[in-house]
């Protein structure tokens, strides 16, 4: 296969089970520790609408916590509340509106987790 033909493969879609992405440009995961108190922000959905809009066919998510229990910051977002939930919809919102999906990392950083640290106090460990 010659270099062209393999750079035109790169934007031809791809199936991935049902859903069919673009093109098979991907873009790993990017921690940008802009969460509110592991909440998404606007900032949040603006920066994986721009990597959709530049195109992007499908965006790996920064580690998303689980659970309060098996975090060590509060900039990085979760997943385990309503409000949290609801910012991860503006952020997956702001992706399909500009034509790509996005997968979500879902992390818990486990035995590493410090029980002595702020978020684990919270969490009443």
């Amino acid at each position: 296969m010659t270099a062209v033909a393999a750079t035109k493969a790169l934007f031809n879609p791809l199936k991935l089970g049902d859903i069919v992405i673009p093109n098979r440009i991907q873009m790993a995961a990017l921690t940008r520790n802009r969460s509110n108190k592991t909440v998404p922000t606007e900032l949040m959905a603006e920066h994986y609408a721009q990597r959709a809009r530049g195109g992007t066919g499908l965006l790996v998510t920064e580690g998303v916590l689980i659970t309060r229990q098996g975090t060590e910051w509060e900039a990085a977002p979760g997943i385990w509340n309503a409000q949290q939930v609801a910012g991860w919809k503006r952020v997956t919102d702001a992706v399909h509106a500009n034509g790509s999906f996005i997968y979500a990392q879902l992390w818990h950083l486990g035995r590493v987790s410090h029980p002595d640290a702020p978020q684990q106090k919270l969490a009443g460990v």
